[in-house]
């Protein structure tokens, strides 16, 4: 099946911290990863992996599936809330003492770069978000939760919604 073989593909080399970025591979032909890039747009391409993650239970029901939808949406939970303001969403999040994947980020994206908390982890966090970056988030959100059967990953959309929901009004988004 050529949509499992892409889905696994991503879970395996373009999640190194639950969000989606790019590897970079050791050769063209290689499969060696040697590190990741466009860390800019994780935000935007996991809220669409979510989304496609979610579908895919919808017509599987497969526990693999459920299982990917949750890993990538704990991943954007991270990002509405790594900031220490609920819904500031970061473009992505890495844990700090990866200090490659910081020289990767710094590289490729220069600052601003910041330090936040999530779970009691301490994580460097990309900010400068664009309301694409938002509505790829939403679009996951919105998709996972009128797909996704778990209660449990329903209360987490609806906490991670709202968060988002109340940061954009309250910060003259509308």
């Amino acid at each position: 099946n050529p949509a499992l073989t892409i889905s696994e593909e991503i879970q395996d080399r373009h999640l190194p911290t639950d969000t989606i970025v790019d590897p970079i591979f050791d050769s063209p032909d290689g499969w060696t990863i040697t590190g990741y890039r466009r860390f800019a747009d994780s935000a935007i391409w996991s809220g669409h992996h979510l989304a496609a993650e979610a579908y895919r239970y919808a017509v599987t029901k497969s526990p693999e599936a459920e299982a990917d939808a949750a890993r990538i949406l704990h991943g954007i939970t991270r990002l509405i809330h790594v900031s220490g303001k609920p819904g500031l969403l970061a473009r992505f999040a890495w844990p700090v003492e990866d200090t490659a994947m910081f020289d990767n980020v710094k590289r490729e994206e220069g600052d601003p770069i910041f330090t936040g908390s999530f779970e009691g982890r301490s994580y460097s966090w990309l900010d400068n978000v664009s309301r694409d970056q938002y509505s790829g988030v939403m679009f996951g959100l919105g998709v996972a939760y009128e797909l996704l059967d778990d209660p449990a990953l329903k209360d987490e959309i609806r906490k991670d919604a709202s968060a988002v929901v109340s940061f954009l009004s309250g910060n003259l988004w509308n």
